[in-house]
């Protein structure tokens, strides 16, 4: 009989403290969503969530993904990029990337950077009128 000392080890290894700050992650991205959504947005015509991408070489793709609901249109405002230990995440939007190396620059890069970008700024103006 075969040995499950490669089982134990693999079950030690996914149980990890930093899968813990990786699911933080991905719920600061779903609030961040929740956020735009109700805080900036404020209509029921346009749904934001979080959708899970491809797996690359810098992590698990995470994106920021509006859907105008009297149209057939689909915009990713942000992709993320989240290795498994959790940091550091890059985030994309606009032909800008920024790195966070912790929460406190995830939440500074989602909650201040991003909203002061005029490319942004002016994608969701669109979006607007599209839903309007």
């Amino acid at each position: 009989m075969a040995s499950k000392k490669g089982l134990s080890a693999l079950k030690k290894k996914v149980h990890t403290v930093e899968l813990n700050e990786y699911r933080t992650i991905v719920d600061q991205l779903g609030q961040f969503a929740s956020d735009l959504s109700t805080q900036i947005l404020e209509t029921d015509d346009i749904s934001v969530h979080v959708e899970a991408g491809f797996r690359v070489n810098i992590g698990q793709q995470f994106k920021i993904v509006l859907h105008v609901q009297t149209q057939t249109f689909r915009d990713i405002l942000i992709r993320t990029y989240v290795p498994p230990t959790g940091y550091p995440v890059v985030v994309r939007f606009t032909g800008v990337e920024r790195q966070a190396e912790n929460n406190n620059e995830l939440v500074r890069i989602l909650y201040e950077e991003i909203p002061s970008n005029e490319g942004v700024q002016s994608r969701l103006q669109a979006l607007l009128a599209l839903a309007g």
